[in-house]
Formats: C-alpha cells, sequence, structure tokens
C-alpha cells in the first residue's frame, strides 16, 4: 500500500508522517522489507497510541490474510478513494463510504463484488468482527527492538514483532480448551521452523502428547498428527506454510467426531543472511548462516534458538546450546554479526 504518491499538498506534515507510519506498520506486520526511514519511523513511537484503532485493522488483516490477490485488480479509482478514506480516518473525520462487516468475506474475490469501498475495510468494529470468526486463534505479541553493533552494518536497527502461540485452558492463551480441568493453564506451546510446526510442553501437570507419546523436548508434527492435552485430543488436519508464517489448522476430536476447529498462524521469527529469514542481515565473512537463529516469546520472556547454524550463536560471549533468555542489554553473535537488544515490551 502507498497512500503518500501524488496532492501531497492536500495533507499536512503530520497527517503524512502518520500515513507513513501506518504504512511503515503494515509493510512490518507483513513480513515485507522496510526502508531506513521506515524503521525509524517505528522506532520513534510517535503517533503510535493515536492510530490504536487503526493498527488493530491491520493486525485483523495479517491474520486472515489468507485469499490471493495477485492476479486482482480493483475498479478504476478505487485506490484514490481508499488514500481520501484513510486520510479522513487519521485526522478523525467519519466517513460514510465504510459499509458494515456483519458476515467477514474475503476483502478480495475474483468475482468482484461489492463497491470499490468494499475493496478495503478500513474501519469497524475490531472486537465484533473478531467475534464473526471464533475460530481464528489471535496469538500474544511482543515488540523486540536492537541495534548491529558488529559486522557490515553497525548502527542500523530493527523492531521485530514476536508472537506467542500456547494451549491451555486460562484465557490468556491462543487456543483456549477451557473446558478440561485436566489441561494445564498454559500448557503447551507452538512455533514454526523452515515450514515445519513444533509443539514443547510448557512443564504441565499432566503432560502432553504427540501420537499418544508423551514428550519431553520440542517435538514435530504433521498433518494427521493427534496431539492430546489431558484428556483433550486434537487432530492436525491442514499445514500452510508461506516465507515467513505457517498456517496450521486443528479438529477437536469428541466422542471419534470431528468437533471445534481451531485456525492458527505461526511466525517464523528467524534471523539470518538468506531470503527466508525473517529479519535479513549482511554479513561478508558469511558466518552467519541463511537461517541462522529464532526469537520466541515464553511466559513474556523473549529467547534465542540457534537453528543448528554452522558458527554457532553467542549470548553475552557464551555459546548457546539450547533456548536462552535474552534481556534488555543483552549481545548475541550470530556468526559475524552482532546485536544488541535495545527495548522489549508489548
Amino acid at each position: 500500500m502507498n497512500i503518500i504518491r501524488r496532492r501531497k499538498y492536500n495533507y499536512s506534515k503530520e497527517e503524512l508522517e502518520k500515513a507513513e507510519l501506518l504504512e511503515a506498520y503494515t509493510r512490518q506486520r507483513f513480513g515485507e522489507k522496510l526502508s531506513r526511514k521506515q524503521h525509524k519511523l517505528l522506532q520513534s513511537q510517535q503517533y503510535l497510541e493515536e492510530l490504536e484503532s487503526l493498527k488493530k485493522i491491520v493486525d485483523f488483516a495479517h491474520q486472515h490474510a489468507h485469499v490471493t490477490v495477485e492476479h486482482t485488480l480493483p475498479r478504476p479509482g478505487a485506490s484514490q478513494r481508499v488514500e481520501n478514506t484513510l486520510m479522513n480516518l487519521i485526522r478523525g473525520k467519519e466517513t460514510n463510504e465504510v459499509p458494515h462487516v456483519g458476515n467477514a468475506q474475503p476483502v478480495y474475490s475474483h468475482e468482484q463484488v461489492g463497491s470499490d469501498s468494499e475493496l478495503v475495510q478500513v474501519e469497524y468494529n475490531y472486537e465484533s468482527a473478531e467475534e464473526s470468526i471464533p475460530e481464528e486463534c489471535i496469538p500474544k505479541t511482543c515488540l523486540v527492538q536492537f541495534k548491529i553493533v558488529g559486522g557490515d552494518e553497525v548502527g542500523k536497527e530493527y523492531t521485530m514483532t514476536v508472537p506467542q502461540v500456547t494451549l491451555g485452558r486460562g484465557q490468556d492463551t491462543t487456543i483456549q480448551l477451557e473446558e478440561d480441568n485436566q489441561i494445564s493453564r498454559v500448557h503447551a506451546q507452538l512455533d514454526a521452523s523452515a515450514g515445519d510446526v513444533y509443539i514443547t510442553d510448557l512443564d504441565s501437570n499432566n503432560g502432553t502428547y504427540v501420537d499418544e507419546q508423551s514428550i519431553v523436548e520440542q517435538t514435530k508434527f504433521k498433518v494427521g498428527s493427534h496431539i492430546r492435552l489431558g484428556n483433550t485430543s486434537l487432530s492436525v488436519v491442514d499445514i500452510q506454510s508461506s516465507v515467513s508464517e505457517v498456517r496450521v489448522k486443528f479438529k477437536k476430536l469428541e466422542n471419534g467426531e470431528m468437533g471445534v476447529e481451531y485456525n492458527v498462524t505461526l511466525q517464523e521469527n528467524t534471523i539470518g543472511r538468506g531470503k527466508k529469514a525473517l529479519i535479513r542481515l549482511r554479513d561478508s565473512s558469511r558466518k552467519l548462516s541463511r537461517i541462522h537463529a529464532r526469537l520466541n516469546l515464553r511466559n513474556g520472556n523473549i529467547y534465542i534458538t540457534d537453528l543448528n547454524s554452522s558458527n554457532g550463536t553467542c549470548v553475552d560471549d557464551r555459546l548457546i546450546t539450547e533456548p536462552q533468555k535474552l534481556s534488555v542489554g543483552s549481545i548475541a553473535q550470530l556468526g559475524g554479526v552482532s546485536i544488541q537488544i535495545l527495548a522489549i515490551g508489548q
């Protein structure tokens, strides 16, 4: 989305900055490369509170973005009407062009339906839209900001959104299984790496089972696997992977029949020099592997895991062999690149 391309004189400097910040946030959530200016805008934290409602819409779109739109063109004039509507929202003005989103259908369709304004939903009741698709499970997220302190790009800063996808009966879990009292409040966690999906038991009272085998470490599962937590069994019915994320579909088994369906998106929070890394760093020494390490959120803390890299990962000068907790000020060395954690927060 590039809404700042023509007739800039219609908008104030502050309005343009807000629009550019929203565009940078959108590109970050969808795993697109950011310019240096966009990185600075996100790091400044300016206007973020004022744009909170629009950010929620971007987050919602990211969780539900599964319709291919490469060959779909909006009607003539649609992009300008979207730009005008969005800028009016940034200015705090009401707009009459936005339809009610009651039955959440795809924003784009190969069979074009509705008016131009229906092609992009820029204002609606976020909570009611979320309730209309209860099977989509939204993970908690944490922002991590770090700076390159060694290597080819010293001084460059990055901001990364790290989600945590958990299962349990507690209200803060991504997939809540509240009816089973044999399940711990935060029972297990899901992670993705290189298109594969893994589950880890989080010291639950009754353990986690994959295909009836009790797991004691991070365990890979696939389509057709059965995951059991307490007295609840989930069947893995679909796994779809893209460059930076994996979508998993579960169905709850009830009396031998398929019941409630849960959909969750796992973001691959990887760092490396390859094209498939979410954060791609330059390293002329080539000691940084293509997919070198991964960041994960667990119990409110950020951990870094080495992904069998050629030259290993060190945190504060210590080589790590298992997930290592990071704190503000920690320095992680990944091959020929060193990064320092500047901030961790919601």
